[in-house]
């Protein structure tokens, strides 16, 4: 059963299946169930019971114990096997104690005599669906926890991995660096020992940065994700700022950066480090999703009386049916991406936005490849 249909239809109207050889009895019993607002459905048969079943969800399926085609309790069997939570109630005209037990064995989960009082009967079903219910909540909070512990374990591949990564070039550059100053000819090997130092200090940086995101992304979860706003704040020059930051990126990578700024000096109410660390996120999302030579633009204007920043990439842009902005989700599936990173950048500037009153979305571009991330601020 797929968790999906689980969860469901663990909210929805009870869909009963009634399956009695008996005419009269079917339509009595469905007029009183429909009475109380379930859906019904009602055969004579097991095997058009089975039929039904194969392409409809039952909360439940009350059986009489001697159909014309095949014994009740052996239908009872063929509808469990479909569909472990649909609860079954064995009703019959002759009852006896062994009835009673052998129904129970046979997985039955409630035992009724014919004639039936309406009011046991009802008092019976919604037992049962209860029941059922509990079940499918247990299982669709089994299955939750097992899909949070899966990511968990994806989550601690990727950023081992990732950590790994600038820490081998810090021991590999410390290594060369013990070696340099050992030699004799030290000053021959300065332009060596500039790049080294330079890498070692890119990459602390680099670490610097996952582990702030990674506080980030855990102030997020636990609802303790603080602004401090500052009044009237420049926002070409937090703009600035971002990308200054990511300048030397697009340089390494040989992206242009395409701005097209119409501001007109605005100041606003808001955290300058956070804008500015959202602003960098994007350009820095866009140029690890673009191939070297291509351009990214950045777009900042007011309109409506709510500042637009956008960024455009020309990259694979985003799969269908999926948001880049989820806590976990970029690096679902560990062995996808080939761009890096631990994939709470997004979510933590969504984050940003939505405590600044504003919106976010993230869109392919109808004209071809490429993706723009706009988000929105209002402007008090």
């Amino acid at each position: 059963m797929q968790k999906d249909i689980i969860a469901e239809q663990i909210e929805t109207t009870p869909n009963i299946l009634i399956v009695d050889d008996d005419k009269n009895f079917r339509k009595s019993t469905a007029g009183i169930f429909q009475k109380h607002k379930y859906n019904v459905r009602h055969f004579e048969s097991a095997q058009d019971a089975i039929l039904d079943a194969e392409r409809n969800f039952f909360h439940l399926a009350l059986i009489d114990y001697n159909l014309k085609d095949v014994h009740g309790l052996v239908l009872g069997e063929k509808l469990k096997a479909m569909n472990p939570y649909t609860g079954l109630i064995l009703i019959t005209g002759y009852a006896s104690l062994d009835t009673a037990i052998e129904s129970i064995k046979k997985g039955m989960d409630y035992f009724l005599t014919k004639p039936v009082d309406p009011n046991t009967l009802i008092l019976a079903v919604a037992q049962v669906i209860t029941k059922q219910r509990l079940l499918m909540e247990r299982k669709k909070l089994i299955d939750d926890l097992r899909e949070a512990d899966r990511i968990k374990s994806s989550f601690i591949s990727r950023i081992s991995h990732e950590f790994n990564t600038p820490l081998t070039s810090i021991i590999a550059n410390t290594a060369f660096l013990r070696e340099v100053l050992d030699m004799k000819t030290f000053t021959e090997k300065i332009d060596k020992v500039k790049c080294a130092v330079g890498s070692l200090e890119a990459e602390a940086r680099t670490l610097k940065g996952m582990i702030k995101n990674i506080i980030d992304a855990s102030k997020i979860e636990a609802g303790k994700f603080i602004l401090q706003k500052k009044d009237n704040e420049d926002v070409e020059k937090v703009i600035s700022q971002a990308v200054q930051a990511s300048a030397e990126e697009f340089k390494q990578k040989n992206i242009s950066l395409e701005k097209e700024l119409d501001l007109n000096n605005l100041q606003m109410t808001l955290d300058p480090e956070r804008i500015r660390q959202l602003v960098e996120m994007l350009l820095k999302n866009a140029i690890k999703y673009s191939d070297s030579g291509s351009r990214v633009t950045l777009r900042a204007f007011v309109s409506e009386k709510k500042l637009f920043i956008e960024v455009e990439d020309f990259g694979p842009g985003i799969k269908e049916g999926e948001s880049p902005f989820g806590l976990f989700k970029v690096y679902d599936n560990i062995n996808e991406p080939a761009c890096g990173g631990m994939g709470l950048s997004l979510s933590i500037g969504r984050a940003i936005v939505i405590e600044h009153g504003g919106t976010i979305e993230a869109v392919n571009k109808k004209e071809g490849k490429g993706c723009k991330l706009t988000f929105a601020l209002p402007v008090r």
